[in-house]
C-alpha cells in the first residue's frame, strides 16, 4: 500500500513538472483570461508631472477592462507585491534595471518589450521647456481639449508623451483596438477572452515623419495613436510670420519703407487681411525677421515657420 502511494505520489509530481515545463515553453504570456488576471498596471514613484503617466495607465486599464471585462490594479512601483507580474509604465526603476535604452527614445519614438514575465511600455515623458507666455495659436489648440485650456498659463504644455504612445501602440497591436475618429463612436474595441502577447516581444519605434501639426480635436488618445502629435519644438504661428516680426502697428508709420511698394508708393495698409505685406529685398526687414527667429530659438524651438501675410501681395520696387 504504502509502495502504490509513493507511485502516485512521485507521478503525480513528474506530471506537475512536465506541465510547468510545458507552460515555460510556450511562446506566448498570457496576461487575461475569462475576465481574470495576474498583472497589474506599475507606474514609477515619486511625482507625475501633469499626470502624463497616470493618463497612459488610465487609458490602457479602461480599454482593456471594456475589452476583456477585467480590470488590472493600477499601483506604483513601490506597492507592487512580490512575484506578482507587471506592465511597466515609463521610466520605473525594473526598466532600467532591465535595460530599456531610454537613450534611444527621443521625441515621439516608444518601446514594447517583454522580459520575464513582464511587459514595459516606455517612451519619452517630459516637458519641452519651452518658454514665454500663450500666444494666440497656442490658446486655440488648447481650446480644443476640454477644461486643458483653463488651466494652462505659458508654452510649458509643449511636451512629449512617449508612453502613452507605446500604450496606445500595444492597444492596436496587440489588442486590436483601432482609432478611426474621435470621440468613443470613432474607435473600435474588441472583445476578447484572452489577451496573449508573444514572449519575444521587441519593439521600438517612431513615426517614419515626425512633423505634424493636426490633431484631433477633444481627445487625447486619437490625437496621440493617429500621429496628429504636437511637435513640442516647432514654433507655427498659424501660417503667418510677417505680421509678428514686422508688425505694421509699430513700423507702418515710422518705416513705411518695410512694406510693400504698390502703385508707386509705399502701402503698409494694403492688401487681404489689413496688409502688413513687406518688402522682403530690404535689409533691415531681414534682420527684423531674423531677429524674431533669434527669440524663438532661445525660447527652446528648434524649427520656426516663415511664412507671408495672407495673399502675399508682391513688391513692386
Amino acid at each position: 500500500m504504502t509502495g502504490k502511494m509513493f507511485f502516485c505520489t512521485i507521478g503525480c509530481f513528474i506530471l506537475f513538472a512536465n506541465l510547468k515545463a510545458a507552460d515555460l515553453d510556450k511562446p506566448e504570456l498570457t496576461l487575461i483570461a475569462n475576465r481574470q488576471s495576474e498583472y497589474v498596471i506599475v507606474i514609477p514613484d515619486g511625482p507625475d508631472p501633469r499626470e502624463r503617466l497616470g493618463q497612459a495607465a488610465q487609458t490602457l486599464q479602461s480599454f482593456l477592462q471594456e475589452a476583456s471585462g477585467c480590470q488590472l490594479p493600477i499601483v506604483r512601483e513601490a506597492a507592487i507585491p512580490e512575484g506578482v507580474p507587471g506592465i511597466y509604465l515609463g521610466k520605473t526603476r525594473k526598466a532600467e534595471k532591465a535595460g530599456i535604452p531610454f537613450e534611444k527614445l527621443v521625441d515621439w519614438t516608444h518601446c514594447m518589450k517583454v522580459i520575464g514575465r513582464d511587459l514595459f511600455l516606455a517612451g519619452k515623458d517630459a516637458s519641452a521647456n519651452i518658454k514665454g507666455g500663450l500666444g494666440h495659436h497656442d490658446r486655440e489648440y488648447l481650446g480644443h481639449f476640454k477644461g486643458l485650456n483653463l488651466q494652462e498659463t505659458d508654452r510649458s504644455f509643449r511636451e512629449w508623451r512617449g508612453t502613452h504612445k507605446a500604450v496606445l501602440t500595444f492597444l492596436e497591436k496587440q489588442a486590436g483596438v483601432r482609432f478611426l475618429l474621435p470621440g468613443e463612436n470613432g474607435r473600435h474595441i474588441p472583445k476578447i477572452e484572452q489577451l496573449k502577447i508573444p514572449k519575444n516581444l521587441d519593439f521600438l519605434r517612431a513615426a517614419r515623419f515626425q512633423y505634424c501639426y493636426g490633431r484631433c480635436y477633444g481627445d487625447r488618445n486619437t490625437t496621440i495613436a493617429l500621429n496628429h502629435n504636437d511637435m513640442p519644438f516647432y514654433r507655427n504661428y498659424g501660417g503667418h510670420t510677417f505680421n509678428v516680426a514686422v508688425p505694421q502697428g509699430k513700423y507702418g508709420k515710422t518705416h513705411p519703407e518695410y512694406y510693400i511698394l504698390k502703385d508707386g508708393k509705399r502701402q503698409p495698409s494694403y492688401g487681404p487681411a489689413g496688409g502688413n505685406h513687406l518688402c522682403v529685398s530690404n535689409p533691415e526687414v531681414q534682420e527684423l525677421m531674423l531677429d524674431e527667429f533669434g527669440r524663438q530659438y532661445d525660447a527652446g524651438f528648434r524649427w520656426i515657420q516663415i511664412a507671408p501675410t495672407d495673399g502675399q501681395v508682391e513688391c513692386e520696387c
